[in-house]
């Protein structure tokens, strides 16, 4: 396939995999008709089958609900010729429905668009997967058709500032922890956390792509400038405000900044937190301020609460204008320190 590639992917046996949250492929096509061969897994629960959305010369023009083995999807359909950006994105996050892209069909040329100068990387959970930001509201609960990271601050950030993005989030995953209910007092290491998530190019689809374990990254694939770290919010579920829970969240943050300052060792690093939650924020700052001792490009920006009238999506997360507002935030925060 003769098409840009953005986010983490696999390539395997011909067949391209879109990896996590807004992986996607675009490309610039002039003729009447394109469409894309999709595979997937069929997902036993209806609620968590894959989706992912088209956009035509930027503009969102349509989601595909991924619920067959194989099928064909039309990505751009006209009465005439035109010459257009296509813009093909993994909407639901990377251990719902597997998106394989096994051939584009067109009447016409099809090239990849040209890569931006700007780079930017994020590390995050559902915040950043874009979890529930088309839900009515908090009583909806979580599926695959109202999550949408193009509607999320990641993708809006890079947008905003005209950069290829590269996300590598998953919801309910902390340092410590999954996300934990009140009655449970034992962390949830049932997954993988970030630590072992970011080391990796697929998690959630490795067995589906072939594969027996997950496989190791190559970090040299795309090298951001920016990388955003964006958690926390899971591991505040476990710890608690109790003390020596909350030193041990900092040493894995701590640890975590020093694996991606090794990764991306030139990379501006900016550690976001608080908009579903703030317990975690004054140790997040705290080591950001261990490290700016040595290391004076490593920042940390504090959210604030979602309130003032602003819409919940699904379980709580931040609607469309939460995540609005923090997009706004943290890009006028990159423009003032770049």
């Amino acid at each position: 396939m003769n098409v840009k590639i953005g986010g983490r992917h696999v390539l395997k046996d011909g067949v391209l995999y879109l990896s996590f949250s807004g992986s996607f492929i675009e490309f610039v096509f002039e003729g009447k008709h394109v469409s894309a061969e999709i595979k997937t897994d069929k997902a036993n629960d209806p609620n968590l089958v894959g989706f992912a959305g088209v956009f035509v010369n930027g503009e969102f023009k349509s989601k595909l609900k991924l619920d067959r083995d194989s099928a064909e999807y039309v990505l751009f359909e006209s009465d005439k010729s035109e010459k257009v950006t296509v813009r093909l994105m993994r909407f639901s996050e990377n251990n719902f429905g597997k998106l394989g892209i096994i051939d584009l069909k067109s009447d016409g040329e099809i090239s990849p668009t040209s890569d931006k100068d700007n780079r930017i990387e994020f590390i995050g959970d559902s915040i950043t997967c874009g979890y529930g930001v088309e839900a009515a509201s908090e009583n909806e609960t979580f599926c695959t058709e109202t999550e949408n990271p193009a509607e999320a601050y990641a993708v809006m950030t890079a947008e905003a500032i005209d950069a290829d993005f590269n996300l590598v989030s998953w919801s309910g995953n902390g340092l410590l922890t999954q996300w934990i209910p009140p009655e449970r007092d034992v962390p949830d290491v049932s997954v993988p956390l970030m630590p072992d998530i970011y080391k990796w190019t697929d998690f959630g689809g490795y067995a589906f792509e072939g594969f027996d374990k997950p496989q190791d990254y190559d970090f040299c694939d795309f090298e951001p400038q920016l990388v955003v770290i964006n958690l926390g919010t899971n591991d505040a579920s476990y710890t608690r405000g109790i003390p020596e829970r909350v030193k041990a969240f900092g040493e894995a943050y701590g640890a975590l900044l020093d694996l991606v300052r090794e990764k991306r060792p030139t990379a501006k690093i900016i550690c976001c937190l608080g908009i579903m939650n703030n317990e975690l924020c004054d140790e997040v700052e705290r080591q950001v301020k261990l490290r700016n001792k040595k290391d004076k490009e490593v920042y940390f920006l504090r959210q604030e609460l979602i309130g003032n009238g602003e819409t919940y999506g699904a379980d709580w997360h931040p609607g469309k204008q939460a995540q609005k507002r923090i997009a706004d935030q943290l890009t006028g925060f990159i423009e003032s320190i770049v």
